[in-house]
């Protein structure tokens, strides 16, 4: 049992409270801050190993609303972090601090050279245990790599491809050119599932209509500029709400993560969304229901309208 096309969740919570500041909004980073900040802005997918574990993700940036920061939000499977970063101008090193899965990271990075930055990081484990690790991380076109390999233990190598924007806008673009028109059926939920599209004006919005199902409610799907990425923000009928990220891998194939809290319910899904035909969609991943995992393998048939 899953939310069927809603998107992943990527709820950042959180803003430095440099950001609120009249200091902040008058006096801008120094040139290597916002150099090296400005390369981490966006979404990238991920694919690493954490302590001999592999793992593929989501990982996106964007400055605080005074651009005196930055806001993060880092997903490994079904692993969620958040963290938030400032330049500490009597160093000259970017400071993150994150939390996440019981346990929380104050990360110091250096500028080293024009594509190389080094720092250590201290983890704060369960049982008031501390590990320190070096890192490092080198930047090329489009992607960068982050080492924190050596010492106390834990051990984290990650590549991060970033998503461009026009990616996308053009992610977007297909996924409505495909789903909208008739209706969306999934006889296999109870009750059955029906889902329609639509485009808002200027078809940069696109509307789903969750009609009947196990999830009867309304999703937004748009391009969130800041992020980069295709977002959707989800309304049910019961009142739960929740905000994600969409991706599309190749022309008959979208991947979505998800996440949304209600009173009594914590989801978190990972699904693939493949056209099978033009009229039918095969949607398949892992939900996990307050810590129960099931697996999903539904097919979606669109109804024509006459």
């Amino acid at each position: 049992m899953f939310r069927q096309y809603l998107f992943i969740v990527a709820i950042v919570l959180g803003m430095l409270p440099s950001a609120f500041s009249q200091e902040a909004r008058e006096s801008p980073l120094p040139a290597e801050a916002t150099k090296l900040m400005s390369r981490l802005i966006g979404t990238w997918t991920t694919e690493g190993v954490r302590n001999g574990t592999p793992f593929t993700g989501l990982y996106q940036v964007r400055f605080n609303e005074a651009k005196s920061g930055l806001i993060f939000f880092s997903r490994e499977g079904d692993r969620l972090s958040h963290g938030v970063g400032y330049w500490d101008a009597a160093t000259g090193e970017l400071v993150e601090t994150w939390i996440g899965n019981g346990l929380s990271l104050a990360l110091r990075v250096s500028p080293v050279s024009g594509d190389t930055a080094d720092g250590r990081a201290v983890l704060f484990l369960p049982g008031g245990e501390q590990a320190t690790v070096n890192t490092t991380t080198t930047h090329s076109e489009g992607q960068f790599k982050f080492d924190g390999s050596e010492g106390g233990g834990e051990t984290f190598q990650c590549t991060f491809t970033r998503v461009p924007i026009e990616q996308s806008e053009a992610a977007l673009a297909n996924y409505g050119q495909f789903m909208v028109g008739g209706t969306w059926v999934c006889d296999s939920q109870t009750p059955a599932a029906k889902h329609r599209y639509t485009w808002r004006p200027g078809k940069t919005t696109l509307v789903l209509d969750r009609q009947s199902g196990e999830y009867p409610g309304l999703t937004l799907i748009s391009v969130d500029y800041a992020s980069q990425s295709v977002v959707g923000q989800d309304v049910d009928d019961d009142g739960t709400v929740g905000r994600g990220i969409w991706l599309q891998t190749d022309d008959d194939t979208w991947l979505m993560y998800g996440r949304y809290s209600s009173e009594s319910e914590v989801q978190d899904f990972q699904l693939t969304l493949h056209r099978e035909s033009p009229d039918e969609l095969r949607t398949s991943g892992t939900l996990i229901v307050n810590g129960k995992e099931t697996t999903i393998n539904e097919i979606w048939k669109r109804k024509r309208d006459r």
